[in-house]
């Protein structure tokens, strides 16, 4: 060993390794270091990946909700908005339609009236006496007081008025003034019945108002 040693090739070995060992050892834990810092820093970028992928896929899932309810809510405007349109579309219709047919009705009533009013005239017996003379000669001769009515000593007048057609026949017979007592009302009715059958044919429809009159002397 002491030859070893005392050699001078031997000595400068021994003083480079001894020189360079710590060298070597500092450089084989430097690579381990890094290796480390590198290995850690691809975690952290793994995990920062994640929480970004993460993040995005949170937000994606709140927006489509979103867009859900905004795509809801116009179609629901769009209804609203449509809706009333169709209801001015049928209020339109009929506001137009009617007064068409009021207008197709209004002509046709007017020539019924026309003609009604060429073939019908109101008399009463002031105003035409004589047209009127043979309607009241037969309701003279038809007049009858009743018995019942004589000894109760009944009186009133009544004012009738009946439609005498071109045709001769006795229409809308009926009392305007009675009196007050229902056995001279019938009896006024019973007197036009039995006098029309002697009332003369005219060339119009007359409507006739007559009073007759029950007075005991």
């Amino acid at each position: 060993m002491k030859t070893f040693i005392s050699n001078h090739k031997n000595q400068s070995f021994l003083i480079t390794l001894f020189l360079f060992t710590p060298l070597f050892l500092v450089f084989i834990y430097s690579k381990n270091f890094l290796h480390v810092q590198h290995s850690t820093t691809k975690e952290e970028k793994f995990n920062i990946a994640i929480k970004q992928f993460l993040e995005e896929s949170s937000k994606a899932k709140n927006e489509q909700p979103k867009q859900k309810r905004v795509e809801k809510i116009e179609q629901v405007k769009e209804k609203a908005i449509i809706q009333p349109k169709k209801a001015k579309s049928l209020t339109n219709t009929k506001t137009i339609n009617q007064p068409k047919e009021v207008k197709s009705q209004q002509p046709i009533i007017t020539q019924e009236q026309k003609t009604q009013l060429a073939s019908q005239e109101n008399i009463t017996l002031s105003n035409n006496n004589e047209l009127l003379k043979e309607v009241k000669q037969a309701i003279d001769e038809a007049l009858v007081y009743p018995r019942q009515a004589k000894k109760m000593r009944m009186s009133g007048e009544i004012l009738v008025e009946f439609t005498w057609t071109k045709d001769k026949n006795l229409l809308n017979l009926k009392i305007l003034k009675p009196s007050k007592y229902k056995l001279l009302n019938d009896s006024a009715l019973e007197t036009i019945r039995i006098a029309s059958k002697n009332f003369p044919q005219y060339e119009k429809t007359f409507h006739i108002k007559i009073p007759l009159i029950y007075k005991i002397n």
